[in-house]
């Protein structure tokens, strides 16, 4: 899976709709923008008044919006109206015909393609003796019973939930769902994984960086018991990042990661206390160092080691069936109500229609989609034609452009509404207890 920023989505938007997006090289000045890749565009001079609009989201003239009044086209030089600064070589620029819509507006087309976009998403949580009702606290997006498309049960004996950090919730500010994160202005972010779909970046500023996640199992019924944990680790400072576990009374962790930037697999057992103290905590942790590691495909089971097919793969390859079961909301919580009650080992899974999140800023914290990135693009395009097609300057030509994008984003929207593999079909690789 790979991650698009809002940029990226929008200059490819911007192309494909007519514009043109290039890195800026030789001498700049605040009173102009000098364009090799722009020359002989207009096929001459221009004193009139060109129909383009200047923008550069970074560097010294970040996110302004200049006119270009005159226009030579053997030098692609264009005379603006005055920067607060010069831009420089290097920096990227984009340009819009006049009439076009703004930058702004293809932010704005870019969030109503990402809240207008549904894909299939699975929450889970570990089964429980004696329960026959799981509330699934990590699923925010699910409004009402509509939004719960199937229930069923997987064959891991993975007791966390969200272990390939793949479920964000929904929203400008969407949070990483089931891992709780502490530490005075501690982030967590989103990657593309190497091993799984996806990684989580934990980074430490000022105070030691937790993602924490308590385990639901009562501990009353895991004293005594091992717990093996086990994940993917990445850092470029040693003795900083571990995998630890906290009942209450007892603690343990791994080893270090050793630093150096490889991935490293850190794995260690830890048994239950016999004295009952708090809930069991897994947590993922940078400390000591200000400074960040990377978490991929962290898991923990019952027992003295984790199963080489849940290590090397995770839990969406493990067997999984549909169940009898029921969905009824809890104030704004989805509760699930099994037809019998299932030992430990196993998961309980509701797959549900979640909405992309909304995007606040061009690239990093906020400006990162996992929305594939030709259905972004593509309904970029559609949302703006949307509205510039109609009473506007450019309306044939938008017209035109959403009659011509509509059919590829409205594929892509129905391949990602529709579950899949089938549960009820053969799974990629097979794993359980």
């Amino acid at each position: 899976m790979t991650l698009s920023t809002r940029a990226e989505i929008r200059r490819e938007a911007l192309r494909r709709a007519g514009g043109f997006v290039e890195d800026l090289t030789g001498t700049q000045d605040a009173m102009s923008v000098i364009s090799d890749g722009m020359r002989y565009r207009f096929g001459g001079d221009d004193t009139g008044g060109v129909g383009m609009a200047i923008y550069e989201p970074t560097g010294a003239a970040a996110d302004q919006l200049r006119i270009a009044t005159t226009w030579d086209d053997s030098d692609g030089d264009a005379t603006v109206d005055s920067l607060s600064a010069a831009m420089s070589a290097g920096d990227t620029v984009e340009y819009y015909l006049r009439s076009d819509p703004t930058p702004h507006e293809f932010n704005e087309a870019i969030n109503r393609v990402l809240s207008e976009t549904e894909r299939v998403v699975e929450s889970w949580l570990p089964t429980i003796e004696g329960v026959r009702e799981y509330t699934f606290l990590n699923a925010p997006w699910v409004e009402a019973r509509r939004d719960v498309l199937r229930v069923l049960k997987r064959e891991s004996p993975n007791i966390l939930s969200n272990s390939g950090f793949e479920l964000w919730g929904r929203g400008s500010d969407a949070q990483l769902q089931s891992w709780v994160l502490t530490g005075t202005n501690a982030t967590v972010t989103r990657l593309d994984g190497t091993h799984q779909r996806f990684a989580a970046r934990l980074t430490r500023s000022g105070d030691n960086a937790e993602l924490t996640q308590t385990i639901p199992i009562p501990v009353v019924q895991l004293i005594g018991e091992q717990i093996s944990i086990f994940g993917r680790v990445r850092s470029g400072t040693a003795s900083v990042a571990k995998l630890r576990v906290n009942d209450g009374q007892t603690t343990s962790a791994s080893t270090a990661h050793a630093g150096g930037s490889d991935w490293e697999e850190l794995s260690f057992t830890h048994t239950v206390s016999s004295t009952v103290g708090g809930p069991l905590q897994v947590l993922c942790q940078v400390i000591t160092s200000d400074t960040n590691a990377d978490f991929e495909n962290v898991v923990a089971v019952e027992g003295s080691s984790v199963p080489e097919w849940l290590r090397k793969y995770g839990d969406q390859h493990a067997r999984t069936k549909p169940i009898h079961a029921t969905v009824q909301m809890s104030g704004l919580l989805p509760v699930v109500a099994t037809d019998r009650t299932y030992g430990r080992g196993s998961q309980i899974v509701v797959q549900s229609k979640q909405p992309y999140f909304e995007l606040t800023a061009d690239s990093g914290t906020g400006g990162v989609t996992d929305l594939p990135f030709e259905c972004a693009v593509t309904g970029t395009i559609v949302k703006l034609a949307e509205v510039h097609s109609v009473g506007k300057p450019n309306a044939a030509r938008w017209e035109r452009l959403g009659a011509y994008w509509l059919p590829k984003y409205n594929a892509w929207k129905r391949k990602l509404a529709e579950p899949s593999p089938d549960p009820a079909g053969p799974q990629a690789a097979v794993g359980g207890v």
